[in-house]
């Protein structure tokens, strides 16, 4: 299963925005559709999220929230238009209303989710002391250049840089002159 979503993940982000934003409205439709002809004793509105998931993740957290919207809005159309009756017109508003406000809070939550993946990752890759990509990232950039090297039949080229005498820097002014100098080569 969890290839299945790795290969569903690679596929989206293969595609542009606008070609992702299509998907989504022929899903959304899709849904829309099979909520009316199921009837309003049946309700899809649970499977709305899937297109409200990928807009927000893919495409971004405006396009969440029109998505968010626009299922809504062909939710109630097509209860509507299967003849979903209430005893109150009330009713009608306020179980819109909930989903509505639990979609958002579901595309909040991926926005905020999408954030802090992204902030992890400049983390697992980031050298905290000097900003830099540390030996993990610095490995996988090799890699990637070494690749594109052979792919292109050229050359590559790799810079070394030595700090003389660090040691003495760190036991004579200290580490945190140390960590300067780090900082400073960086």
């Amino acid at each position: 299963m969890h290839r299945l979503f790795q290969k569903i993940h690679a596929w989206f982000r293969k595609r542009s925005k606008s070609s992702v934003l299509t998907i989504i409205l022929s899903i959304t439709l899709l849904f829309g559709w099979l909520d009316y002809i199921t009837g309003f004793e049946a309700t899809f509105s649970f499977f709305y999220l899937i297109p409200i998931a990928i807009a927000t993740w893919y495409v971004g957290t405006k396009s969440g929230y029109f998505i968010t919207f626009l299922s809504m809005t062909i939710w109630v159309v097509s209860n509507f238009a299967a003849g979903e009756k209430y005893s109150t017109e009330l009713i009608r508003y306020w179980n819109t209303s909930i989903r509505t406000v639990v979609f958002i809070f579901i595309v909040r939550l991926l926005e905020e989710f999408k954030h802090a993946l992204h902030h992890e990752r400049l983390l697992a890759q980031t050298d905290h002391l000097t900003g830099i990509p540390n030996r993990r990232e610095f490995y996988f950039q090799a890699e990637a250049e070494l690749r594109r090297a052979g792919r292109f039949k050229r050359p590559i080229t790799i810079a070394y840089i030595d700090v003389d005498t660090f040691k003495q820097i760190n036991d004579q002014l200290g580490h945190s002159e140390g960590d300067h100098t780090l900082q400073i080569v960086a």
